[in-house]
C-alpha cells in the first residue's frame, strides 16, 4: 500500500502520523504486523537536523572568534545576544508568514549566523576604541554608536537589497529561495535593530575600562597584553601597507584587474549544473525486458538482480522489489515487461561511497543479463525534479528531437543512441518510450465503402461493436447498475480472420461480409506519441558520469555527426532546459541586485562617487569565486548563483566601513587626505577582519557538506567563503588606492603628493 500526502500538507507531519497509526494497529490488532518500507519523511529530518547542526557549530565558531579579537567575555556576551534576539524573531517570522521548518529556512538561518552579528561588531569595537581616548562607558557608548551608524546602515541595506530581487523568481528557483530570502532579510533586520539599541545599551553597563583591564594579572592578563600587542602590530603593518598601496596605485590597481581577467579566463573549467547531487540513502534499479514478456520471466529477472544487489551493495538495509504488472484490456498489454528495485542504504556517515558512486558501480555490474535492459540510479530530490521538469523522464540529460514524421524521428534517434554510446562521460543511454508494438491495423476500402452507402466511422463502430462490444444498456437491481455489454460470443472472435466474418448491414438493407470491405494487416505503432510545445517529440536519455555541462559539450560536439531534415530540430531538455531558464533569470537578479545595493548607498550618502569606489570591491571577489570553485571541484549550480548574488551586498560592507570613516575624518578633522586614508584603514582593520572572519567561519560546516542534504547548501557557503576572502585581501588595498585616485585625479598616478 502506497500513501501520498495530500497537495499542501507537510511531508513529516503526516509521516508521523502514519507511523503512530502503523503502531496502534500492530498493537491492537492481532496476526497483523504493518512494516514501513518507505518513507520520505526520514531524509527530511535528517537534513534538517542536519542544518540545525550546521548552524550551531557555526555559532559557535563565531563566538570564538570574536573572543579571540576582544580577549573578554563581557564583550563577546554583548556582541553574541544578536544571535539569539535575531533567531527568535525570524521564528515569530516563520510562523506569522505561514513558512514550515525546512532546509531552506534553516539554511537561511545559517546562512545569517555570521552576517548577524557584523553590525554588532562594529558598534561594540567602535566603542572600545572611544573607550581607550579616555572616555566614560555613557559617553563612548553614544559617540561610538553615532559615529558608526551611517556604515552599519549602509552595510545591513546593502545585504538586505541583494535579496529583494530573488522575492520576484519564478519556476523552480522560487520554490527554492523565496523562503531563504524572507529568512535572510528579517534576521539582518533584526541584527541592526540589537546593534543600534540593545548593544550601546550594554556597552554603557558592562565593558571593562582600559584601566580595569590593566590592573589584570596572572596568565590572563599576561594573555590580553600579548594579543594587544599582536594587534596593534598588525594595525602598524596595515598601515605601512596602505602606504606603500598608495606610492604604487598603478601596480595596485593592475594586479586587481589581472586577477578579475584570470577569474574570467579560468571560469570555463567550472562545470556547470542545475542543482547539486544530494545523497538521499537510495539507489532506484529498473530493468526493461522486450514487449510481451510474460511476467513470470520478469519476475526471475528482478530475483536474479536482487541477488547480485545483496552481493555488490553491502551498505543496503532494505530492498523491495515489484517484477512485472500493469493492466491490459482492449488495446492495451500492460507493464509486465518491466521491473523495478528500490534499494535502502545506510546512513550518509556510515558508508565511504556515496548513493551516485554505488549507481553507477551498479550500472556495470548489471549490464550483461541476457535480453535485459538494466538501469540503476540515486533516487530522491533531484531526480524526482527531472521526473517533472523532463515530462515523466527521470533523466539529467535528455536529447530532444521534435519533428513530424516518425519515421524520421525514430532514424535521427537511433543515430543519437549510438553516437552517445561513444561519448565519453555519458551513461546509461536509453530511449524513454517503449519499442513499436505489433497491432492489428484495419484499412478500409473507401470507395468500395461508398458504392455501398457506408462510411469508415460506420464500419468501424460495427467492427467494435461485434469485437470488443458496446453497452447497449444498464441492469438496475437494488440500486446497483451493471452494463449490459453487446458483442459477439468468444468462439466467434478469437482468430484474425474472424474479423472478416463479421456482417455489415448497409442503408439499402443488404449484409455484407466485412472482408469485402477491408484488409487486416499485421504492423506495428508507437506505444505513445509524446508532443511538447505542441510539436511532436521523441528523446534519448542518459546519465552523465562527469558534470552536467561537460557531459552536455561533449554530445553537442558530436551532433553535427546527425543528419537532421529541416523541419526537425534537435536541442536539450529536462536539466539541461531548466538550467539554462534559471540561470538566465539569476542573472538578471544579479544585475538588479548590483544596482539596488549602488542605490542604496547613492541614497545613504547623497554622492554619487563615493558608491561608485566601493563598488570595485565587487568584482575582485570573481578570482575567490572560481578559485573556490575549482580547488574544491565544485559544479556551479544555482544555490552557487545565489551565493555570488549574495557576495554583491556582502563584499561591499568592509569598503563602505573604510570610506564611511575616511571622510568623517577629514570632515570631522579636517585631516589632509593621504593621512585620512592611512588612519583611517589603521582604525577600522579590526573591525573589517572581525565581521569578515565571523561571516566566514560562520559558513565553514556548511562549506564542508558533511551528513545528509549537505550538499545542497555546499556551493552556496564555498562561493561566499572564497570570494570574500579575495575581496576581503584585495579591497584592503584596492579601497584606498582607487578613493586617493578619484580625490587627486590622474595626475597623482605620476606626482606623489609631499609626505
Amino acid at each position: 500500500m502506497q500513501i501520498n500526502k495530500q497537495s499542501g500538507e507537510n511531508t513529516v507531519a503526516v509521516a508521523q502520523a502514519i507511523r503512530a497509526e502503523v503502531a496502534r494497529i500492530n498493537r491492537d490488532v492481532p496476526g497483523v504486523r504493518l512494516v514501513v518500507l518507505d518513507d520520505s519523511a526520514i531524509f527530511i529530518e535528517r537534513a534538517i537536523n542536519n542544518v540545525k547542526e550546521h548552524a550551531l557549530v557555526g555559532g559557535i565558531l563565531v563566538v570564538l572568534i570574536i573572543f579571540a579579537f576582544l580577549r573578554d567575555f563581557r564583550s563577546t556576551l554583548i556582541v553574541c545576544t544578536s544571535i539569539p534576539i535575531s533567531v527568535i524573531g525570524t521564528f515569530a517570522l516563520l510562523y506569522f508568514g505561514g513558512f514550515t521548518l525546512n532546509t531552506m529556512t534553516f539554511g537561511g538561518l545559517a546562512l545569517g549566523i555570521g552576517m548577524i552579528v557584523d553590525a554588532a561588531i562594529v558598534v561594540l569595537e567602535n566603542t572600545h576604541r572611544h573607550l581607550h581616548m579616555g572616555k566614560d562607558r555613557m559617553t563612548a557608548a553614544i559617540d561610538a554608536s553615532e559615529e558608526v551608524w551611517s556604515a552599519i546602515l549602509a552595510s545591513t541595506l546593502t545585504h538586505i537589497a541583494v535579496f529583494v530581487p530573488l522575492l520576484f523568481l519564478q519556476g523552480i528557483s522560487s520554490i527554492l529561495f523565496t523562503q531563504l530570502s524572507f529568512v535572510v532579510m528579517f534576521s539582518l533586520s533584526m541584527s541592526l535593530f540589537v546593534a543600534v539599541t540593545i548593544v550601546p545599551v550594554l556597552c554603557s553597563r558592562w565593558l571593562h575600562t582600559p584601566d580595569e583591564h590593566r590592573k589584570h594579572a596572572g596568565v590572563l592578563g599576561r594573555f590580553y597584553r600579548a594579543s594587544e600587542n599582536f594587534l596593534e602590530g598588525v594595525d602598524d603593518g596595515y598601515r605601512r601597507a596602505i602606504h606603500i598601496a598608495l606610492q604604487h596605485r598603478p601596480t595596485v590597481i593592475g594586479a586587481a584587474a589581472g586577477l578579475v581577467v584570470l577569474a574570467a579566463i579560468l571560469y570555463p573549467r567550472v562545470g556547470t549544473e542545475l542543482l547539486p547531487q544530494t545523497d538521499e540513502g537510495q539507489v532506484n534499479v529498473n530493468a526493461q525486458l522486450p514487449i510481451g514478456t510474460r511476467m513470470e520471466i520478469t519476475e526471475a529477472v528482478m530475483y536474479r538482480l536482487e541477488d547480485m544487489v545483496k552481493q555488490f551493495v553491502p551498505e543496503a538495509t532494505t530492498i523491495v522489489t515489484n517484477g512485472g504488472g500493469g493492466g491490459g484490456g482492449f488495446g492495451g498489454g500492460g507493464n509486465t515487461n518491466r521491473g523495478g528495485m528500490q534499494v535502502k542504504l545506510v546512513p550518509r556517515d556510515e558508508r565511504t561511497r556515496s548513493s551516485d558512486e554505488i549507481a553507477q558501480d551498479l550500472r556495470r555490474r548489471l549490464s550483461g543479463i541476457p535480453g535485459a535492459i538494466v538501469r540503476a540510479n540515486p533516487g530522491g530530490g533531484n531526480f524526482q525534479l527531472n521526473f517533472i521538469l523532463g515530462g515523466g523522464q527521470d533523466a539529467r540529460l535528455s536529447l530532444e528531437i521534435r519533428g513530424h514524421d516518425l519515421d524520421d524521428a525514430k532514424r535521427i534517434q537511433q543515430q543519437a543512441i549510438g553516437l552517445m554510446m561513444d561519448t565519453p562521460g555519458i551513461a546509461d543511454v536509453r530511449t524513454p518510450q517503449d519499442d513499436a508494438r505489433p497491432e492489428l491495423a484495419i484499412h478500409v476500402d473507401r470507395p468500395k465503402a461508398a458504392m455501398l452507402g457506408l462510411t469508415v466511422n460506420g464500419v468501424a463502430q460495427t467492427i467494435q461493436t461485434n469485437v470488443a462490444g458496446t453497452t447497449a444498456a444498464q441492469f438496475r437491481q437494488r440500486g446497483n447498475e451493471y452494463p449490459i455489454v453487446v458483442r459477439l460470443r468468444e468462439a466467434d472472435r478469437e482468430q484474425i480472420q474472424d474479423i472478416g466474418d463479421v456482417l455489415v448491414n448497409t442503408p439499402s438493407g443488404q449484409v455484407v461480409p466485412a472482408r469485402n470491405l477491408l484488409a487486416v494487416n499485421r504492423e506495428t505503432g508507437p506505444v505513445q506519441i509524446d508532443r511538447k510545445n505542441m510539436e511532436r517529440i521523441v528523446r534519448v536519455n542518459a546519465e552523465p558520469e562527469v558534470a552536467l555541462s561537460d557531459a552536455v559539450t561533449n554530445v553537442q560536439g558530436r551532433l553535427g555527426q546527425v543528419r537532421v531534415p529541416q523541419d526537425f530540430s534537435v536541442g536539450f531538455g529536462s536539466e539541461v532546459e531548466e538550467q539554462a531558464k534559471s540561470f538566465n533569470q539569476l542573472k538578471i537578479v544579479l544585475i538588479l541586485a548590483v544596482l539596488l545595493v549602488y542605490a542604496v548607498m547613492a541614497s545613504q550618502y547623497e554622492s554619487l562617487r563615493d558608491p561608485f569606489i566601493i563598488m570595485f570591491s565587487i568584482p575582485t571577489a570573481s578570482i575567490g569565486i572560481v578559485g573556490g570553485l575549482l580547488l574544491t571541484h565544485t559544479a556551479f549550480s544555482m544555490q552557487a548563483y545565489i551565493g555570488v548574488i549574495m557576495l554583491a551586498g556582502i563584499v561591499v560592507s568592509n569598503a563602505i566601513l573604510l570610506v564611511d570613516y575616511i571622510n568623517t575624518l577629514r570632515r570631522r578633522d579636517g585631516m589632509p587626505l593621504r593621512e585620512a586614508v592611512e588612519i583611517g584603514g589603521r582604525t577600522r582593520l579590526r573591525p573589517v577582519l572581525m565581521t569578515s572572519i565571523a561571516t566566514m567561519l560562520g559558513l565553514v560546516p556548511m562549506a564542508i557538506g558533511i551528513g545528509d542534504g549537505g550538499e545542497l547548501q555546499a556551493p552556496l557557503a564555498r562561493v561566499v567563503i572564497g570570494g570574500l576572502l579575495a575581496s576581503t585581501v584585495v579591497t584592503l588595498v584596492l579601497v584606498p588606492a582607487v578613493y586617493t585616485l578619484f580625490e587627486e585625479g590622474w595626475r597623482g598616478l605620476r606626482h606623489h603628493p609631499a609626505e
